[in-house]
């Protein structure tokens, strides 16, 4: 049997595809994973386009046409404050949530349950924030059983610019002997005049010179739409005092802007060497039903590897999806995984406080409530359950105040049929702007000049929201598209 822990099926609902919904405003995950006890390591805080669309009324789509109704998305939520997983072999789990009042997640707790049904805790995450709502600080613990008290782990130090990019995150490890934070790593981001995450640079410190060492870095370049094109991976030879290959990922989109191939290739002898492939498909609503995974074989042509299907709802909630992997002998695709996905209709996600990372979009429309997952029994040819999640809210009231200047940017006219554009202050000459739709996808990103038109043909009728942001000033509003 093949086991899988809450992280893989937490995370499925953090859509596999959402560095196609991302790509724009790529963050790479970061290259020194100090914390990689469980699923929580990938807590940052509370998704931004969640805080900027809950200031939207939103309602049942008819016709089309969203119709609006009393909810008031900016001061009641529900908080997402714990999910428990209870496994087959009767190993249950369970992670605590807590949020400061602006809805910053500021301490994440892993628990297990003892045979003598007490639930014990074994890691703990705690988070700062500073006046811009940036992470400023992240400090994980282990919980030592003996002493009875948390012990420090890693500790996160951000740096951000001007605008509000992540440029330099310092990692420390606990010295229990010296009772005091040790330098352990550091990773420095930069960025092209658009915004977009071009070089990310990792150090490891050595405590022998008391100086920073290379260690590698990762290289990313964008096509016209700015669509992550290419990353280039590189490795520090400390013999031969340089950068050396050690990766390379191509992306490819289709019309839509949606990823539709991924090829990883390794550097090898001096030569690029394909290793794997994924092809993205989607349906007529534009969502990704189907992911395909290919191998390369010494005979120099890709193989079957493993294959996910998605299955939505009418509204759009995944709620099914199933993992195959491929029987070379049979040449044909056998049940590997299987994960049902419930959801509460009464809420949408953006009436929801979750605190997954911001670089991450919520496939779901409505707020999951339980995932139960299974796996493909051959004994029986028949599905086995294996783990189910499930998800536990409350009412949470919180002020999020944006102290941030505002561009004071005219759109006109709004609503808009095809073509609508920004008039902002002399002063500046560009802006850029964002549109998300209701679920939080961004569906148009642009670099324009002041009254330059937009045209928004393309886009279905609705409730949109834009963001502008320029020179580290922003402005957020409703957009209604006829």
């Amino acid at each position: 049997m093949k086991q899988k822990d809450l992280l893989t099926i937490v995370l499925f609902l953090i859509m596999t595809s959402a560095f196609a919904q991302n790509n724009r405003a790529n963050d790479h995950s970061q290259i020194y994973n100090s914390d990689s006890y469980s699923y929580t390591n990938k807590l940052l805080k509370r998704n931004f386009i969640d805080m900027m669309i809950s200031n939207l009324s939103t309602g049942s789509k008819v016709g089309g046409q969203l119709e609006p109704n009393n909810k008031s998305l900016d001061i009641n939520k529900q908080s997402l404050d714990s999910i428990i997983a209870f496994y087959q072999e009767d190993e249950n789990e369970k992670t605590l949530y807590t949020y400061d009042i602006k809805g910053n997640i500021i301490r994440v707790i892993d628990y297990i349950k003892e045979e003598n049904s007490e639930w014990r805790s074994k890691y703990k995450i705690e988070y700062t924030y500073d006046e811009d709502n940036n992470t400023e600080m992240q400090v994980s613990y282990k919980n030592d059983t003996l002493l009875n008290q948390w012990l420090q782990s890693y500790k996160h130090e951000y740096t951000y610019n001007d605008i509000g990019k992540e440029v330099k995150d310092l990692v420390y490890k606990w010295g229990s002997e010296a009772n005091e934070w040790n330098l352990n790593s550091k990773t420095e981001k930069t960025y092209n005049n658009e915004g977009y995450e071009i070089l990310i640079t990792g150090f490891v410190w050595e405590e022998s010179t008391n100086e920073w060492e290379n260690c590698c870095k990762e290289e990313s370049s964008y096509d016209e739409e700015g669509n992550l094109e290419s990353e280039y991976g590189f490795n520090w030879d400390k013999e031969l005092n340089q950068w050396t290959n050690k990766s390379r990922e191509d992306y490819t989109y289709n019309e839509n802007q949606e990823p539709i191939v991924y090829i990883y290739y390794s550097w090898i002898s001096d030569v690029w060497l394909e290793s794997h492939k994924k092809e993205y498909k989607y349906d007529e609503y534009n969502q990704l039903f189907q992911t395909i995974q290919y191998g390369w074989d010494l005979e120099e042509q890709w193989l079957n590897d493993s294959k996910i299907t998605n299955i939505f709802d009418e509204v759009g909630n995944t709620v099914q999806e199933i993992e195959y992997d491929w029987n070379e002998g049979d040449q044909i695709w056998m049940n590997d995984y299987k994960y049902d996905i419930s959801y509460d209709l009464a809420y949408l996600m953006t009436e929801v406080l979750w605190p997954f990372e911001d670089d991450e979009v919520i496939a779901s429309v409505n707020m999951p409530i339980e995932i139960k997952a299974y796996f493909w029994n051959s004994d029986i040819s028949d599905w086995d359950q294996e783990v189910q999640g499930n998800f536990y809210y409350s009412d949470f009231e919180y002020d999020f105040l944006d102290e941030r200047e505002t561009v004071e940017a005219q759109i006109y006219p709004n609503p808009v049929d095809k073509q609508f554009s920004i008039h902002f202050s002399d002063v500046y000459q560009q802006t850029e702007i964002q549109l998300y739709d209701i679920q939080g996808r961004i569906v148009f990103q642009k670099q324009i000049q002041n009254g330059e038109s937009i045209n928004i043909e393309h886009l279905d009728t609705g409730v949109y929201v834009y963001l502008l942001n320029i020179e580290g000033k922003t402005q957020r509003g409703k957009l209604i598209k006829r």
